[in-house]
């Protein structure tokens, strides 16, 4: 997700409009736009165009996962740690072609969210430490075989 906004008026504008916004009572706002933001200006026949990029969208990385991966149709489990408050990333792995996927059951504890379909991310409740556990089912075909697995994910939550 990105934020673009578009000032007429030279490439100083945007950090004039800044230093205003800081003034008023978005000033706390801003101050957490600033921690939580890529700010970056460019300036093209005097027209300023400031891009707000958050770096949550870029925090989560793959967390390494154990467990074996099995074939088509047949179910599989992995194990993964994650810290309180903390994102992974996780791409499912299988000889093929994934054709769909969906929830199959929510975690207790956090949330999943399909970014397509053979990748989830798992967000940990912030302040929970234990286990939670939820599953994914994928659809595909691939060498030998097609069918439904039902991947069952087990996160320790740190």
């Amino acid at each position: 997700m990105a934020l673009v906004l578009i000032f007429f008026g030279g490439p100083e504008l945007p950090s004039r409009i800044l230093r205003i916004w800081s003034t008023v009572p978005l000033k706390s706002l801003l101050k957490h736009w600033r921690r939580q933001m890529h700010i970056s200006t460019l300036s093209i026949f005097g027209v300023a165009v400031l891009g707000l990029l958050p770096i949550s969208a870029q925090a989560a990385s793959e967390c390494p996962v154990t467990g074996v991966m099995s074939s088509w149709g047949i179910n599989s489990t992995g194990y993964f740690n994650v810290s309180s408050g903390g994102t992974c990333l996780l791409p499912v792995k299988m000889d093929g072609v994934i054709a769909s996927s969906s929830v199959s059951q929510k975690p207790a504890h956090g949330t999943l969210r399909k970014v397509n379909v053979s990748t989830y991310t798992y967000t940990a409740k912030a302040g929970y430490k234990g286990n939670d556990a939820f599953a994914v089912s994928f659809t595909g075909k691939g060498p030998s075989g097609s069918g439904t697995s039902v991947i069952t994910m087990n996160a320790m939550v740190q």
